[in-house]
This record gives structure tokens, C-alpha cells and sequence, in this order.
């Protein structure tokens, strides 16, 4: 079948789409997971901060007794220290606990007590669109896809290279199948006797809940300047099971290719040439910024950009 661009006109908002996932270029490309379970997020704490010196700290969750993975960076001081029966606490690079009493500490902004207790115990999905972005290999985000309509194309799909980043541990849980080229955990590449190595020890199941035959890696990234097919409908269902859509305020929206939405606006379709480049027609388009504000980089039977 013949590969079609697609323009989509959303109100004041241009989405490119194209027929074809990204080929890698110069600078290399991560779906990057976002939760963790680290100790020093304050979004995994029940008061979103990290406990001051003087709490009593409950990493075990009455409510689920799921052994948890958490990673500890930095200096971090506390009261005392509750653990549940399993699970397990990672110091990283130069972390440290430490415990004090009323009288040992100087209080400066910090100055909560009682007990704080640690939630982040219920495993993330990893066809969530939501816990994925589009980073370098440090994890520096590539492109601001906050706004992305593209749901299908933000989960890793089979020609993606995917970052856990460095200095974290994770609560991760799929239900389907896996795909995708590579896998980097910490900084470590995973080949596919290696993962299933991990998910063999205690800290590999605490932190990713799949089946050792679910996570197939390929090592085959994309090499076609016109770009590789990505996620289909096969995976629509459960990518969009985790999407909640605005209702569009006009009589007949329109569903871009690739997105679990409607939205107002029109399309137009372009069938690129024989030397059409992806990254070099995605160059053009983000040099555009200067009058269009870029919105996401993302694939449908292919790749979509919007900006």
C-alpha cells in the first residue's frame, strides 16, 4: 500500500501525520517511562513532599502488601522508619538515611511530624500514553508533547528504544504482550536472556509485573527514511482505556489517525514522494515554531507530528 501524509487542521493548531514510525536519526531517540517509586518524589508521598527530619516515615501500605522497590538519592532524614515485610530499599550513587531525635536536629522549612506515609504501592500500566515522553538517551526531553493528540504513538511501540532512567526504581505492569527494539534499565541495556534474567530476582518482579514470555525485544530499530509501521488497532482498545477525552465543541470532529479523541478541524492528504525523508520533513516543520507551537512528535500506522 502506498504510504499517505496527512495534514490535519485542529482550530489554530497544524497535526502532520504521515504513514510511517520515525527513522532514527543523528540524535537518538528514547520512549522514556515517567513514574517511579523513588523516596525523594514527592508524588509518591501522601502529603506530595518527602518527609522532613522529624517524621515517622511508613513505606508499608496496610492496604496493599505488594512487595515494593524504592530508591533512595542524596541526604535524607527522618524520625524513624517503618518497613513492610518485603520489599526493598536501594541506595544509589550517595545516599543516605538519616535518623534523628527532637533535640539532635536543626529545623529550617521542613518542620512537619507524625507519620508520612509512602502510596505509590498501585503498579502503573504500560500502555498508559500518559507515562511515556520522548527523551535523548540521558533523558532530556526531545520535543514539549505535554499537548500530544496521538495517543497510540507516545506508548513504545515495536521499532522504539526505551529508557527507565538512571537512579530510580519502578512499579510496572502490562496485562499484553510486549514489542519494542531495546530496553535500557538504570543505565543497564537488557538483551532478551538478560531481562528475563531479571524478572527472575526479587527486584525484577517488584518492579515490573509481567510475564518472562511478554516482553519480546527485537533489536531491530527503524531503518526506512520513509519511516516503519508503529502501533495499530490492535493496541487501541487498551491504550485508550486510560484516555479521558474532552468533548469537541462542533457538530461533526474529526479522529486523527493514531488518537483515542475527536477535535474540531479538517484534513488534507499528501502522498509524499520517492525521496521523501521523515526526519528531514520533520526538520521543515519544527522550524515552524517560530509561528506554530510545537505540540507533539507522534505515529499512527505510522509517525504524526503536531505542532
Amino acid at each position: 500500500m502506498e504510504k499517505l501524509l496527512r495534514l490535519y487542521l485542529l482550530v489554530a493548531t497544524l497535526l502532520l501525520a504521515f504513514n510511517g514510525h520515525s527513522h532514527a536519526s543523528a540524535a537518538e531517540q528514547y520512549k522514556t517511562w515517567i513514574p517511579n517509586t523513588n523516596w525523594n518524589n514527592g508524588e509518591n508521598w501522601a502529603s506530595g513532599r518527602v518527609p522532613c527530619p522529624l517524621q515517622d516515615v511508613q513505606l508499608g501500605n496496610p492496604q496493599n502488601s505488594s512487595p515494593l522497590s524504592i530508591a533512595l538519592t542524596g541526604q535524607n532524614a527522618l524520625k524513624s522508619l517503618s518497613l513492610p515485610m518485603n520489599g526493598e530499599l536501594i541506595f544509589h550513587k550517595d545516599a543516605e538515611l538519616t535518623f534523628y531525635q527532637d533535640r539532635e536536629v536543626v529545623l529550617d522549612k521542613c518542620t512537619a511530624k507524625g507519620n508520612i506515609q509512602f502510596i505509590a504501592s498501585v503498579p502503573k500500566m504500560w500502555y498508559n500514553p500518559n507515562n511515556w515522553k520522548v527523551t535523548d538517551n540521558d533523558g532530556n526531553p526531545v520535543l514539549n508533547d505535554a499537548n500530544a493528540i496521538i495517543h497510540l504513538e507516545k506508548v513504545p511501540c515495536q521499532h522504539d528504544q526505551v529508557l527507565f532512567p538512571k537512579d530510580s526504581s519502578f512499579n510496572v505492569a502490562s496485562t499484553k504482550p510486549i514489542t519494542v527494539a531495546s530496553l535500557t534499565i538504570n543505565g543497564k541495556s537488557y538483551s532478551q536472556s538478560s531481562f528475563k534474567e531479571f524478572l527472575s530476582g526479587d527486584s525484577g518482579a517488584m518492579q515490573f509485573h509481567l510475564s518472562i514470555s511478554s516482553m519480546q525485544l527485537t533489536g531491530q530499530i527503524c531503518n526506512d527514511p520513509k519511516g516503519c509501521l508503529c502501533n495499530t488497532n490492535q493496541e487501541k482498545t487498551t491504550i485508550c482505556n486510560h484516555v479521558t477525552c474532552v468533548v469537541p465543541l462542533c457538530n461533526d470532529p474529526l479522529e486523527p489517525i493514531g488518537s483515542c479523541c475527536t477535535y474540531c478541524g479538517a484534513v488534507m492528504m499528501v502522498k509524499p514522494g520517492a525521496s521523501f525523508r521523515l526526519e528531514d520533513f520533520k526538520s521543515k516543520i519544527l522550524s515552524l515554531k517560530a509561528k506554530f507551537k510545537p505540540v507533539s512528535l507522534a505515529e499512527k500506522n505510522g509517525v504524526e507530528l503536531a505542532i
